[in-house]
Order: structure tokens, then sequence, then C-alpha cells
């Protein structure tokens, strides 16, 4: 009798397991969506934070963000994410295939509002305009403060 209870109990776990995955999945999806309604290609390496939702949730504002400054600023075709992370810090890297900026990009109302709920997190967040134009984010994973 109780086999079929527990066949039923483990799909049921597979089922939800299979949500949790795909959660990740859909907020790399509404990105790359994003990018494909303006015309970007989006490009990413490197994985989400499995375990930490507001640290994946930051690095996808983070990348409408710089998705938003590649198409308006630098005209750019492509959008580039590399995740990566070490024993303290989860970090996610924006490039795109823009022009290059004139000079020191200047942090507007986006940038802006992006590193105050950076910062409120405990993360850093890096701007370099040269030699191509880089947004870099670095959170600490759950418990610690990020480092550079």
């Amino acid at each position: 009798e109780a086999q079929p209870i527990l066949a039923l109990w483990t799909q049921n776990v597979a089922v939800l397991r299979s949500g949790a995955e795909a959660k990740e999945v859909s907020l790399l999806e509404h990105l790359t969506d994003a990018a494909a309604d303006v015309g970007i290609s989006f490009q990413a390496k490197g994985v989400l934070p499995k375990n930490d939702p507001a640290c994946q949730r930051l690095i996808i504002t983070a990348g409408s963000e710089a998705l938003n400054n590649a198409v308006r600023h630098a005209k750019a075709t492509e959008l580039y994410l590399t995740v990566s992370e070490t024993d303290a810090n989860h970090t996610a890297v924006f490039t795109n295939n823009g022009k290059i900026p004139d000079g020191e990009v200047v942090e507007g109302g986006g940038l802006s509002a992006l590193r105050a709920r950076i910062e409120r997190q405990g993360g850093t967040m890096a701007i370099q305009s040269r030699p191509i134009f880089k947004l870099t984010v670095a959170l600490p994973k759950k418990g610690g403060i990020a480092h550079d």
C-alpha cells in the first residue's frame, strides 16, 4: 500500500525541484527576451546563485540597467554577462559590443538607483569606461560583505 504513495511523493518532489530550477532560468529568460525585444543578443556565462533569490534579482536588475544603457548610449547589438563566485561573493560583469564611452560614465538615475540597492545589500558596484564599458556588481554571499 505504501508504494503508490511513495511514488506519488517522489513525483511531487521532482516537480517541486524542477520548479525551483525553472525560476532561475525564467529570470535569465526574462532578460534574454527583453534584450531580443530591443534587438540585442544576450549571452550569459556562468550560473546565477541558486540558493539566493535576492542576489539573483539584483543581478537581473543590474542586467536590465546594463541593457537599457547598451541600447540608449552605446548603440550595442550584443550584451554579455559573466557570473562568477568566490568564497565571499557572487560577481556579475556586464559588457557590450557598442561604442566606447566618450569619457568617464557619469551615473544618472538608473545607475545611481542600482548602486543604492546593491550597497544596501552590502554589495559593491564598479563602472569602467575604457577600454570598454564594464559594469561589475559584487554581492556578498549570505552573511558576508562584498569584496572586490
